[in-house]
């Protein structure tokens, strides 16, 4: 049994579509104050297509951040995102609020919300998996060549701590047949 490192979120593939779409729209800023940075989860507010750090386990989640924001309160940059649509499939650890987990069989095809851990690392949270506050549908586990917290290479099993999984974005109500939320884009 291995610990795997907590690494950001990584597209995986998507059924059909080709890569990931980084967007980029001038009308779409950053909301004022932000403190969000390259990797960490965003949502773009409807009506006003202003930019904030998602908050875990909420609505409205657009895309990953691909630039830091600028914490300013007024005259806000425009920020590329990457978008995150349903029918892709992405690789995040597995954690228990942002403590550690034993993976299990029993995790596939469970819903469960995210976790924040800081610098643009963000988790799967299985503290958090009731239909309301899920966010990502575990639908497989990274096996194979990966490496762990000292950058030691080693072969992921299901029976690691804080594995690597893989997931789909849902919508709130606990399915994966609508977009996620752009704010209009």
């Amino acid at each position: 049994m291995a610990t795997h490192a907590n690494r950001p979120i990584a597209w995986v593939k998507s059924e059909g579509l080709g890569n990931p779409e980084n967007f980029y729209d001038p009308a779409i800023k950053e909301a004022n104050s932000q403190s969000f940075v390259i990797g960490d989860l965003v949502t773009v507010t409807p009506g006003t297509g202003t930019v904030s750090e998602f908050a875990a386990n909420g609505r409205h989640l657009s895309g990953i951040a691909q630039t830091d924001a600028t914490n300013v309160t007024s005259g806000n940059i425009a920020i590329r995102i990457q978008k995150i649509l349903a029918n892709e499939v992405y690789e995040m650890n597995l954690t228990n609020n942002g403590s550690d987990v034993t993976g299990a069989i029993t995790h596939l095809g469970k819903v469960y919300g995210l976790k924040d851990l800081g610098s643009g690392v963000w988790a799967v949270d299985t503290n958090s998996g009731t239909v309301t506050n899920a966010n990502v549908q575990v639908v497989g586990f990274k096996l194979g060549p990966d490496y762990d917290e000292n950058g030691t290479s080693f072969v992921a099993a299901v029976g690691d701590v804080n594995p690597r999984v893989y997931v789909k974005f849902i919508t709130n109500d606990g399915t994966n047949s609508q977009i996620l939320d752009y704010g209009g884009m």
